[in-house]
């Protein structure tokens, strides 16, 4: 019984070690102006459209997407289907366009076969530099832009300190000041933290469905293969699980890896409802089939009933 008190006792001064560091990093990362201090925003609601395929109807129908638009929704979309949908996106000028994974800004750790990132990357490079109205990118810090030049698109940069433990007691004065974050391992949760790190009140998701259980399974050979399924495409796309190391390169991973990958991803949505509640942020998730539990979940695609949802 004491040696077990004993190591809760190391534990804890080893998590306030731990805190303290990090606290030390967040303030030199502030100092040195490497994370965009936020501010509150003129609106206060914010439509984020992911690339899952309930978001078809918002790139289908354009009176659907006017709906969005009465309804005075800022908009922020992310990754690829900015390029997809070029010709969309130029006519409905979003606000706001959040991307997170590293082949967008450097060609660092990218293998062989995936260089059709790498072309969407150069795509979207093209793109953005030829964007003529008032854009904000939302971005990691520390990430390479340079070859962005347009003087039309301004940038923010989100920090990339994580944590969410129970017994850290200032984690939400550090989340608010973008000092620290909740956690995120894909680009919706990020710009989830975003919008509430900016004080956005009502935010609705499209898109987001993070159904796992239906897109992952053993080949023959014993790989463990994602269904990669997106609104721009009409199949799903299969591929390896595969896990980015930190010093670059890829390496395959295996299935508990890839079940740990999804637990933690649901953690960070709880992480983010924890932390939109405590800055007045209602998150409602209109993505059909949704396996993510932690917001509120709207089962109509349509957008008539979202004053009714948010002014409950």
């Amino acid at each position: 019984m004491i040696d077990e008190r004993k190591g809760r006792h190391v534990i804890s001064i080893m998590h306030k070690i731990q805190d303290i560091r990090m606290m030390l990093l967040a303030y030199r990362i502030a100092l040195q102006k490497k994370v965009t201090v936020p501010i509150s925003l003129a609106n206060e609601k914010l439509l984020v459209v992911a690339t899952g395929p309930s978001s078809n109807i918002f790139w289908q129908s354009e009176e659907y997407r006017i709906g969005w638009a009465n309804k005075k929704y800022d908009l922020c979309l992310v990754n690829d289907a900015f390029f997809k949908y070029k010709d969309i996106v130029f006519q409905i000028r979003p606000k706001f366009y959040c991307i997170m994974d590293s082949y967008y800004f450097d060609k660092k750790g990218v293998t062989s076969d995936e260089i059709e990132r790498l072309i969407y990357a150069k795509k979207n490079r093209k793109i953005l530099n030829a964007v003529d109205w008032d854009l904000t990118l939302i971005v990691p810090c520390g990430v390479s832009i340079d070859w962005l030049q347009n003087s039309k698109i301004k940038i923010i940069y989100i920090n990339c300190l994580v944590n969410n433990r129970e017994d850290f007691r200032f984690k939400f004065f550090f989340y608010k000041r973008n000092w620290m974050n909740p956690g995120w391992n894909n680009v919706v949760q990020a710009a989830l933290y975003f919008a509430i790190t900016f004080e956005y009140k009502q935010v609705a998701m499209l898109g987001a469905e993070f159904n796992f259980w239906k897109n992952v399974y053993l080949n023959e050979d014993g790989h463990v293969i994602q269904e990669i399924e997106h609104c721009y495409e009409a199949h799903k796309v299969e591929r390896v699980f595969d896990i980015e190391e930190d010093y670059g390169g890829h390496r395959e991973g295996t299935m508990s890896l890839y079940l740990s990958r999804v637990a933690e991803t649901f953690s960070f949505y709880s992480f983010l409802r924890e932390y939109a509640d405590i800055m007045g942020t209602h998150i409602m998730n209109y993505s059909q089939d949704t396996m993510i539990e932690a917001f509120e979940r709207v089962q109509s695609l349509g957008v008539d009933d979202v004053e009714k949802k948010s002014n409950k």
